[in-house]
């Protein structure tokens, strides 16, 4: 009996600690994803308001934050397109970007203009990519590509990390309710034998 009711509450324990473990890691992860969602969408928002380009550190700053500088600026990879209501490319800005060639510019541009799509992302060469595609008052359409690949890959090693920790810290506290698990039902153990005695005494 002991074994059993020993085991049963190793076991139970070890379920609780790994819904605990589980949920911070769920809440911490997904509460980061809508910080990183958001922050790469006022990047595009900003962008796209100033026509396709970085407005000045003074902008930038009151819609991003104080620690934005001139240099931070410069960290944000990034190109812009306008497309007229025929699906042509009037005007395009590759200055802040040079992962990419032209042509594949030019291609992923028709794409996200053809998907009718006001948001997304897409990968290429191991780099994400979002956009943002606004309406001009011309008929024409706007479109800003962002590299978004660092703020992913944050996200990721997040991830990573996160369930490294959660897997090491659920081994520890597994190791520990097993060591101590019998002083913790041990008190119960004597109760239950005294109660046994004691039913025994009044009925012999």
């Amino acid at each position: 009996m002991f074994r059993k009711l020993r085991l049963r509450f190793i076991a139970i324990a070890s379920l609780a600690i790994l819904i605990v473990l589980f949920s911070v890691v769920g809440v911490l992860n997904s509460a980061r994803h809508i910080q990183t969602v958001n922050e790469i969408n006022k990047i595009l928002t900003l962008i796209s308001d100033n026509g396709g380009t970085f407005p000045s550190v003074s902008i930038a700053t009151s819609e991003l934050g104080d620690t934005v500088s001139v240099d931070t600026l410069f960290q944000y990879r990034f190109f812009s397109a306008v497309v007229d209501k025929d699906g042509n490319i009037t005007s395009l800005n590759l200055s802040s970007i040079s992962d990419l060639t032209d042509k594949q510019v030019e291609n992923y541009l028709i794409k996200i203009n053809k998907s009718g799509d006001t948001r997304g992302d897409f990968r290429y060469n191991n780099h994400t990519y979002s956009y943002l595609v606004t309406d001009e008052s011309d008929d024409s359409t706007l479109i800003v590509v962002l590299d978004s690949t660092n703020q992913v890959e944050e996200n990721i090693t997040l991830v990573h990390l996160s369930l490294w920790m959660s897997g090491v810290s659920f081994a520890f506290f597994f190791l520990m309710v097993s060591i101590f698990s019998g002083r913790v039902i041990e008190p119960f153990i004597r109760n239950y034998e005294r109660q046994r005695r004691f039913y025994h005494e009044c009925w012999a």
